[in-house]
């Protein structure tokens, strides 16, 4: 089967699903927006791959900013105009697309309807209540307005959808409360690269080029948005600034660490280390150096947000002091895992406490990053993974016979 998948994003383990397919014997388009800053995967295609895996990296060739509302809707009808002829010269089956802006998923699915191309929607967030929440410190009450048309199109590509899947059974209880209706959906959570992301020592050479290799690291690496709370790093930096034992370190770009660059010269947090991404093939290093990996997201925004970077953090084999509400599925994840603390957002005594206690208990740090390890590799299976979205592409396509393989041993069974 030809088989177009999108993920507006550029993520990672995005792409490890597309190789899978290939590998149970589809043909697959990959597409992604390669102007849209974040941590991007490798998207390296073997040359036993390319008669059947192309990867469309998508660019407008303009500058854009994705914080401007205005030119944020400019940019994403160019976009979907764009990516409307990439389907089209790929002649698919179906498409599967998500991290996509909603505006950009109605135009994607209703050419999709008109082609007779079926249409699996991945959910990956609900775009409108995300606009919604963020608008609602600028605009208060308006912001349901501003929002309002968003949560009519996410309707619509609910109920015109052949199937939709979740990444979380909260989200489709989100929907059910809101009436979207669709005809088919599962819940199949995210996962990242045990191939790609491996435990390695922390003497190495990422280490060594930022003087961290003897130090004691607090690292959070990926998106630092609207959704985040960028307060907490400066928290830990204050606390630790006495001990020169401790770096903590951001690496990534936009408006969260400008707010970081902002308090390190105000509060001269010397012990705060500012850094851009790093190319995807080095995050093994990344992630290797840290004693501690952190990832937040504020209370307001964990209805529409579960923050994948925890699923790179446990493959890593690290120890995660983790910020977000205990009923967002990362919180779950973690406490499955036993592989770190989660901490009510806003509650810094217990965030600095759980920091503190990590600091300070080596055997517990192990411990931690050992069940991280074990538990990404008993969920992160490709074959099992596999499974499940063929079963989907099996409901999305009743003429469909999905290709079923052994979680095992990969083996089609």
């Amino acid at each position: 089967m030809k088989i177009f998948v999108h993920d507006f994003a550029g993520h990672p383990f995005q792409f490890q699903l597309s190789r899978e397919l290939v590998r149970r014997g589809h043909s697959v388009t990959h597409a992604y927006f390669a102007d849209l800053s974040g941590p991007k995967g490798n998207f390296h295609v073997t040359p036993e791959e390319v008669p059947w895996l192309a990867v469309e990296a998508i660019k407008l060739n303009a500058a854009f900013d994705k914080y401007s509302y205005l030119q944020r809707l400019k940019a994403h009808c160019n976009y979907a105009r764009i990516l409307k002829e990439k389907i089209r010269e790929a002649a698919p089956t179906v498409v599967i697309s998500g991290n996509t802006p909603t505006d950009v998923e109605y135009l994607l699915a209703r050419d999709c309807i008109n082609r007779d191309i079926r249409f699996v929607h991945w959910v990956q967030d609900f775009y409108a209540l995300a606009l919604e929440t963020l608008l609602r410190r600028k605009l208060g009450s308006l912001s349901r307005v501003a929002a309002g048309p968003f949560y009519l199109l996410e309707r619509r590509i609910f109920r015109t959808s052949d199937a939709i899947v979740y990444i979380s059974d909260d989200f489709s209880s989100y929907a059910a409360s809101k009436g979207f209706a669709p005809k088919r959906q599962m819940t199949i959570e995210n996962w990242a690269s045990l191939e790609e992301i491996a435990p390695g020592p922390k003497l190495n050479s990422f280490s060594l080029a930022h003087s961290l290799s003897d130090k004691f690291v607090f690292l959070y690496s990926g998106t630092m948005g609207l959704k985040h709370n960028p307060l907490g790093l400066v928290e830990l930096a204050r606390r630790f600034r006495d001990r020169p034992e401790v770096r903590v370190v951001l690496i990534s770009e936009g408006v969260g660490r400008s707010i970081l660059e902002e308090h390190k010269r105000n509060n001269q947090l010397d012990n705060l280390l500012l850094l851009d991404y790093q190319p995807f093939e080095i995050l093994p290093a990344v992630l290797a150096s840290a004693d501690v990996l952190v990832a937040n997201v504020e209370a307001e925004a964990a209805a529409f947000c579960v923050p994948s970077k925890i699923l790179s953090y446990l493959c890593a084999g690290r120890p995660i002091l983790l910020s977000v509400p205990r009923e967002n599925l990362a919180a779950r994840v973690l406490d499955r895992a036993r592989a770190g603390f989660t901490c009510q957002p806003g509650d810094s005594a217990e965030f600095l406490e759980k920091a503190e206690a990590l600091w300070r208990q080596k055997e517990l740090r192990i411990d931690m990053g050992n069940n991280a390890r074990q538990y990404a590799e008993s969920m992160f299976n490709m074959n099992r993974i596999g499974n499940l979205f063929e079963s989907v592409l099996g409901e999305a396509i009743p003429a469909y016979t999905p290709v079923l393989t052994s979680a095992a041993t990969g083996a089609v069974v």
